[in-house]
This record gives C-alpha cells, sequence and structure tokens, in this order.
C-alpha cells in the first residue's frame, strides 16, 4: 500500500524525504480533509490531485486500495459526490462495508436528494425530503441494521430525568452539581439533559397535567373522567328508562292487554271477574297513567256488554 500511496506525492519535493509510513499518514489526513469538503469548491485543487491519482491506479491497486483503506474509500465517495456523480456515491455506500460510518449517512440521503432534484428540475421541500428518506433505507454498510438512528432519549435515561423533575416540579431548575450527577446516572451530556429540561418545562407550563414529560397522570386523570362520564349517562339512561317503562306503552301492549281483558271475562259468570291477567300487567298498568286510561276504557266496554248479556238472559 505505502509505494502505491506514494504515487499520490510524486509531484510533491517533501514526500522524498519522508518515510513511507509518514506518507501515508499524510495522505490519510488529506482524505479526511477531502471527505468533509465534500460540497466545497475552495478545495478544488485537493480533489483534482485525488482524482488524478485514481487515474493513474491500476484496475487491482484501485481495489486494493479501497478494500484495505477506510479513509481512501471515504475520499472516493466525496470524490464522486463533488463530480455530481451521485449513482456512483449510491452505489459505492450501498456495495461497500465502512469501519468509519461517520457522514455517511448524510451523503446517502443528499445524493438521492440531488438525483430526485435533476429529475423534476426543481429543488425539493421538505414533505418530499421526508418521502425519499422513507422510501430509501440507509445501506448496512452505513447504518447498523440499516436503520436510522433515532433521536430518542433511552427509556431508563428519560425514568432518571422524569423522576427528578417530579420531586422538583416547584423549581425544575438544576443545579450545575446536578447537572453533573443526572449525567452520570443517565449517561447523556449536558446540553442534553440542560435541552430537555427547558423543553419539559415548557411543555409543563402550556399542559400542567403532563408535567415531567410523563402523560401516565392526564390519561389516568382523563379515564377516570371517561369513567364518571359513562355513569352518569348510564344513571340518566336508566332513569329515562323507567320513566318510560311507567308512563309510557305502545299500541301493540295495550291492545294484548285489551285482548286478555276481554277473553277473560265470562258473561255467564255471575261474578264477573278478571281471572287470568298477568300480575306483571297489572302491576306495570297501576304504574302507568296511559295504561290506566286503557284499563278504564276496557272496563267501560266490559260493563256495557255485561249489560246486553244480563237483557238477553232475562228474556
Amino acid at each position: 500500500m505505502q509505494k502505491i500511496i506514494r504515487n499520490y506525492f510524486i509531484n510533491d519535493s517533501l514526500a522524498i524525504t519522508r518515510t513511507d509510513q509518514k506518507n501515508q499518514e499524510c495522505f490519510e489526513k488529506e482524505c479526511d480533509i477531502l471527505f468533509k469538503c465534500f460540497n466545497s469548491r475552495e478545495y478544488l485543487p485537493c480533489f483534482q490531485r485525488f482524482a488524478n491519482f485514481l487515474n493513474s491506479l491500476l484496475p487491482i491497486e484501485y481495489q486494493y486500495l479501497l478494500q484495505s483503506n477506510d479513509k481512501f474509500a471515504r475520499a472516493l465517495v466525496s470524490l464522486r459526490f463533488f463530480q455530481g456523480k451521485f449513482d456512483d456515491v449510491c452505489n459505492l455506500l450501498q456495495n461497500h462495508s465502512f469501519k468509519d460510518k461517520t457522514g455517511l449517512l448524510k451523503l446517502w440521503d443528499t445524493s438521492h436528494y440531488r438525483l430526485r432534484e435533476v429529475g423534476i428540475g426543481r429543488p425539493l421541500n421538505a414533505v418530499k425530503r421526508f418521502r425519499i428518506r422513507q422510501s430509501n433505507p440507509p445501506p448496512k454498510g452505513i447504518c447498523v441494521d440499516g436503520t436510522r438512528p433515532t433521536l430518542k432519549l433511552p427509556t431508563r435515561s428519560l425514568t432518571i430525568l422524569r423522576r427528578w423533575f417530579t420531586a422538583h416540579i416547584d423549581s425544575p431548575y438544576p443545579t450545575k452539581e446536578e447537572k453533573d450527577n443526572l449525567s452520570k446516572e443517565t449517561g447523556l451530556t449536558l446540553l442534553q439533559i440542560k435541552t430537555w429540561m427547558s423543553n419539559t418545562r415548557r411543555r409543563q407550563k402550556q399542559h400542567p397535567d403532563e408535567a415531567s414529560g410523563n402523560k401516565c397522570g392526564s390519561v389516568i386523570l382523563a379515564n377516570i373522567q371517561k369513567m364518571k362520564y359513562v355513569v352518569e349517562q348510564k344513571e340518566v339512561e336508566d332513569e329515562e328508562e323507567s320513566i318510560t317503562g311507567v308512563n309510557s306503552i305502545t299500541r301493540r301492549d295495550a291492545n294484548d292487554i285489551d285482548n286478555k281483558l276481554f277473553s277473560t271475562f265470562n258473561p255467564m259468570d255471575p261474578e264477573n271477574r278478571l281471572t287470568s291477567v298477568p300480575k306483571s300487567s297489572v302491576h306495570n298498568a297501576v304504574t302507568s297513567n296511559q295504561l290506566k286510561e286503557e284499563i278504564v276504557q276496557s272496563s267501560e266496554s266490559l260493563g256495557a256488554l255485561q249489560n246486553i248479556c244480563n237483557n238477553l238472559k232475562g228474556k
């Protein structure tokens, strides 16, 4: 590898005085610079030099450097992006496994943005960028398990922070010493703790029931209120049903009772008893005004019928 890298400094007079090991270190430093400045025109001479070096390599030398030197591979990705060869960038990131994955995800997403912008002829908005990220998950070579890193804090760290916030709800402003202790307990940086505290205080002011970022209390309260509402509605419905059952009766039920009253009346019976009226019907009739009226009307009809029968019997 050192003999191959020596060709990179072929026009550098100082390279002759340096050892091969030193030249390799200088080469890797320049590769780091090229990767960090992939979108900067100020380093055009450096990119041209690196491109000339690539053209001078034999295919076997190119493959050897690509597989054995991670910094060379990263500089190659940066060069292809600088040249506007975004398909080559995506192919390199897709097919090569990088040891140092820092910054590669940004190149992956940006390359897909540029390809899409070239296709539609205009810049992308935030929504289209989001859709492109969703439809182009990062390869395993640049992200572990092919999943994007999340910005969510670990559950254990959140539990510790929420516990502290709840205990200091009257004055949720940790001192420097308390921040240091929280940083040690949670494994978070001081900036992360400061940001979380600031966001949680703002949410607490806007929604007091959701203090400390824990919605459990507000959810329980909401469920209790919902249960109370359901119970009250149930009581109202039961009361309405009882009132409806007492004060209203359908025409079908009234006709059924009339039929039962007439069917149980025996004109030949001297006592004219109603012998087979169900107790439930009588109970409902006693407690229902409308049913009482129906019974009165039925009794009048029965009385008239009884008089006719008696007259016929007397004759």
